[in-house]
């Protein structure tokens, strides 16, 4: 399946490596959307990956969606921008 760039939402490293530090909000999301990192959600709405740097570590946690980031998130805010993307 191909997915739309604008679709892919990265989590930054930093937040998946340290999950005490930001309340395991790779692990919410990947509960919430119902995927693992590196899979697409069923109705292929959103791919969620992983991103090394997304170049802002004092904003962390963070995703990057197509050209945008979004920075200071907890989970409630993740999953507002997750389930806003069509």
């Amino acid at each position: 399946m191909v997915i739309d760039e604008a679709l892919r939402a990265r989590i930054d490293a930093e937040t998946a490596r340290f999950p005490e530090q930001h309340g395991g909000l790779l692990g919410q999301l990947e509960a919430h959307l119902g995927v693992r990192v590196g899979e697409t959600t069923a109705d292929g709405r959103i791919q969620l990956g992983r991103e090394e740097c997304l170049g802002a570590c004092a904003n962390a946690p963070m995703i990057r969606i197509g050209g945008s980031q979004h920075d200071d998130l907890g989970f409630e805010g993740a999953r507002d921008i997750l389930d806003a993307l069509e």
